[in-house]
């Protein structure tokens, strides 16, 4: 059993050494743990097992158990699941009020991907797919306030997959407050002019892939996560503050940089760990 222990710490190590660290990779390892986690308790039944003399044998069969589900755990993806494939579902169409100017758009669910994409009519409607097993969302709105909800399953096992993954289209004549809170996160935007005031996302794996051309204001991303993953790309020489909290940091930052009074681009970071880039188009 040591031995299969060991062979199990060696194969994280090479992954992780060979750059496989990514708040994408330890969501999917997180999402594939939460899908197979009862697993666990077989794991801890042979071992009992295996403590009779005529059942020493299923410590090996324990032993390459475990490595086979390590395996499962960094390699099978949930795109296509024990149902069968992910199915795309059209979003309820959001009417937003031309009043006011700012819109605020709340996420909950157990794992969530979403990204956005410019509206190319000046309508003011939101409008985008997501993607699921289920025909589940729930989405709520109070004036400009949205909230789209993923009720959670009685039971998550192998033939439920939760994972979900929205697209949503946006007006170009407002402004968005992005508010996200999920087990694992990762949200993903690329415009020519920015859209966003804030991009919040609390999880316990996050990431946020963000790069825009220009912006009329400045933005604020926030991440909290136990493992969090940043690549954010902002216009040319405009001034940005990064405040990364974490115990262990790799953070790659490029370009200006200003002091937070300036009320310029900022980039809270609060995790254990995190891996990643901010960087300003051409800045070096």
């Amino acid at each position: 059993m040591k031995l299969f222990f060991g062979l199990t710490f060696i194969l994280v190590g090479v992954l992780l050494l060979f750059g496989f660290f990514t708040a994408n990779l330890w969501a999917s390892v997180l999402d594939n743990f939460v899908a197979v986690w009862p697993v666990v308790f077989i794991f801890i039944g042979l071992s009992v097992l295996a403590r009779f003399r005529t059942l020493r044998w299923l410590n090996v069969l324990n032993g390459l158990l475990i490595v086979l589900f390590v395996l499962f755990l960094f390699f099978w993806r949930w795109d296509f699941g024990w149902t069968g494939p992910l199915q795309e579902y059209t979003l309820p169409t959001i009417s937003l009020r031309e009043q006011d100017k700012e819109v605020k758009i709340i996420f909950r669910a157990s794992s969530l991907d979403v990204e956005f994409v410019a509206q190319s009519a000046e309508e003011p409607l939101i409008q985008g797919t997501y993607v699921s097993h289920a025909q589940n969302l729930v989405l709520k709105q109070n004036e400009n306030v949205i909230t789209i909800d993923f009720p959670r399953m009685r039971a998550v096992t192998l033939t439920k997959n939760y994972k979900k993954k929205i697209k949503m289209a946006l007006p170009r004549q407002y402004s968005y407050k992005i508010v996200i809170e999920s087990g694992t996160a990762r949200f993903f935007s690329s415009f020519e002019d920015n859209p966003f005031r804030l991009i919040e996302v609390n999880a316990a794996i996050g990431s946020i892939e963000s790069r825009f051309m220009k912006t009329a204001f400045p933005i604020d991303y926030v991440l909290k996560s136990a493992i969090g993953n940043v690549d954010i790309t902002l216009p040319k020489d405009m001034p940005y503050h990064a405040d990364v909290r974490a115990v262990f940091r790799s953070i790659d930052m490029q370009g200006l940089q200003t002091k937070k009074e300036e009320v310029p681009t900022t980039v809270r970071i609060e995790s254990a760990i995190v891996h990643g880039k901010i960087a300003v188009m051409g800045g070096e």
